[in-house]
């Protein structure tokens, strides 16, 4: 009797499911997938050698892996899960590197990260050195939030003026894609 009411009452939950999407103007069925953005920019990596390493602290990053099959540095969100502890902490290790690379006002700083990791591709997005910390959704605040100790002077560096190496990287190192900019690591370790 208690099977048949709850077999009812998860009968009932279900079919309710997909109006109660309707209502708040959600797809139906909820996959979780994501939907890549930047086209041209995949198809760029693609075209690239297979074991091209890319540094990126770009949203947009994540989804390189699943449409271009290269390789990131590392990735934001869902990269960072601890399946093991050293998985996690050299993984937190190469992401905080790269904010500090990305962020450092030393050129020489960036090509010894390059050097570091083997990094042939560097990918910025047109927010990647004007980052909005007063909005709680945007993803380089939540990825700064990750590290509070360690990227407080950077965020003092950029409300200070002071202007990140890699942003002054002149334009024959970088391709534009979909809004991106992709630098190449050789050309950054010959300037």
């Amino acid at each position: 009797m208690l099977a048949t009411g709850l077999t009812a009452l998860l009968a009932a939950t279900l079919g309710f499911y997909p109006y109660s999407l309707k209502i708040d103007h959600a797809p139906f069925p909820v996959t979780g997938y994501v939907t890549g953005d930047a086209p041209s920019l995949y198809r760029f990596f693609a075209n690239q050698p297979k074991d091209v390493v890319i540094a990126s602290l770009s949203e947009e990053a994540n989804q390189i892996p699943t449409f271009s099959q290269r390789s990131l540095l590392a990735g934001g969100e869902g990269y960072l899960l601890p399946y093991h502890p050293q998985y996690f902490q050299q993984l937190s290790q190469r992401l905080l590197d790269t904010v500090q690379a990305q962020y450092s006002p030393d050129l020489n700083q960036v090509k010894a990260f390059i050097n570091r990791y083997d990094v042939d591709f560097w990918l910025l997005d047109q927010k990647s050195f004007q980052p909005d910390f007063n909005n709680p959704k945007s993803y380089l605040t939540q990825l700064f939030a990750q590290f509070p100790v360690e990227t407080q002077p950077i965020k003092a560096q950029l409300a200070a003026g002071v202007v990140p190496a890699l942003s002054q990287i002149p334009a024959a190192c970088s391709v534009q894609r979909d809004g991106f900019r992709v630098l190449r690591a050789k050309c950054i370790l010959k300037q």
